[in-house]
């Protein structure tokens, strides 16, 4: 008898966390329809007493995504296209439209902590070897304007590790997402001005 009552307890008790963890993740997943590019930093989750984890969108993830935002309008890409962006420079583009002469950079590393500011970030980062074979580092501040320069430390997303799997504070999708709005807004400035 004690032992079946023993075993009540645990089931009801595991039903209730288990509908409570269902009901924070319908929350979470209301509030996220909500979110873009304007208000995403409004949502960062400075780590607290909890273990809070934060990670960003790898190069490797976001060209396939950019890629097939930019077809879905349409257009034809091209991937890692050599384009000289000034006389005797040049540099390789990760995406570009030949058709419209637009290219886009996606710029890897991030920065810690997150911050709105980080949006206004336009350098970037080459790193190359030399004939003598030494690693170095060019920085290139300005582009023409068919040039988008998207940055890596933009793209992030937050989750905690539980026992009973992860809860996704701002999960990849949505930084997915805020990289599609911007690459659809750098479409639309360009439908715009011609």
């Amino acid at each position: 008898m004690v032992k079946t009552f023993k075993i009540f307890i645990i089931i009801s008790i595991s039903i209730v966390f288990n509908a409570k963890s269902q009901e924070n993740n319908t929350i979470l997943s209301d509030y996220k329809k909500d979110i873009q590019n304007n208000n995403y930093y409004n949502y960062y989750v400075k780590n607290s007493t909890t273990s809070i984890i934060t990670n960003w969108l790898k190069h490797d993830e976001a060209i396939p995504v950019i890629t097939s935002e930019i077809k879905s309008f349409g257009y034809k890409v091209e991937n890692y296209k050599l384009y000289e962006i000034e006389k005797d420079k040049q540099i390789v583009l990760d995406v570009y439209l030949p058709d419209q002469n637009l290219g886009i950079l996606f710029n890897e590393g991030h920065a810690y902590p997150i911050k709105k500011t980080q949006r206004n970030i336009k350098i970037y980062r080459l790193y190359r070897y030399e004939l003598s074979g030494n690693l170095v580092c060019d920085r290139f501040k300005t582009f023409p304007d068919n040039i988008l320069v998207l940055q890596e430390t933009w793209y992030w997303y937050q989750y905690m590790k539980k026992d009973n799997g992860d809860v996704h504070l701002l999960d990849k999708n949505t930084a997915i997402k805020i990289l599609k709005e911007d690459i659809k807004s750098f479409i639309e400035n360009y439908k715009d001005k011609n």
